[in-house]
């Protein structure tokens, strides 16, 4: 099994979430930041149609798939790995260890509604993690170098970053070098929830027969 698959020039992780965990143990013995995203439809469309955001991704270390249709776009029908995804097994995974080894962290959302949920949601799950810090990221932020300060005066390991595309992105791999942390989880905070997939209404329906239109047009076109 390759390690990687390529969808729409975005080169995207292809192992069993088990692998995936021992290389985040791994970045937590490391000097430097280390960057996780946790790709969508959505977003892989958004960097289809922009250059710099396709490029923002590719600078980070792992990109975690977060929609079966993903793999499934690649060819891979693997019923163990598309039960990994529909069952939300990196976020559960990730959590554990975070738990686990009472990470010191700090959570980034696009709101207060979306930072109040998030945190209550991981406060209550997961006791061991140790939340340090938390704050708002968005399109309106005045100063990102205000939030780098913030995260790195509370001194934590990990930033989870439950934000929208392309926000998360462009201040992930803007900032990699000021932020004094060991690891970068970028996400949606749907990626949290017991149930991953994209739902079954008709925005999620368009959205995959739209992916699969793109994915297909650009195998054509290479």
């Amino acid at each position: 099994m390759n390690d990687t698959i390529q969808i729409l020039n975005i080169q995207i992780s292809n192992s069993k979430t088990a692998y995936t965990m021992k290389k985040i143990q791994q970045y937590f013995q490391s000097e430097s930041l280390n960057l996780i995203e946790v790709v969508s439809m959505d977003t892989l469309l958004q960097a289809e149609e922009q250059p710099k955001l396709q490029d923002a991704i590719q600078q980070f270390d792992i990109v975690v798939p977060g929609d079966p249709e993903i793999l499934k776009a690649a060819g891979i029908e693997s019923e163990s790995a598309l039960k990994e995804i529909e069952e939300g097994l990196f976020w559960k995974s990730l959590a554990r260890q975070l738990e686990k080894r009472r990470t010191k962290v700090y959570l980034l959302a696009d709101s207060e509604d979306e930072l109040q949920k998030v945190s209550d949601y991981v406060r209550k799950r997961y006791h061991g993690m140790q939340i340090m810090g938390e704050g708002i990221l968005s399109e309106q932020t005045l100063s990102e170098e205000s939030v780098v300060n913030h995260i790195n005066a509370a001194g934590v390991e990990c930033v989870l970053g439950f934000l929208s595309t392309p926000v998360r992105e462009f201040f992930a791999s803007d900032n990699r070098a000021w932020m004094n942390a060991k690891l970068w989880v970028g996400m949606s905070s749907g990626v949290i929830g017991s149930d991953t997939r994209s739902g079954r209404g008709l925005q999620a329906l368009l959205m995959k027969l739209l992916f699969r239109r793109k994915v297909v047009q650009d195998q054509r076109e290479s």
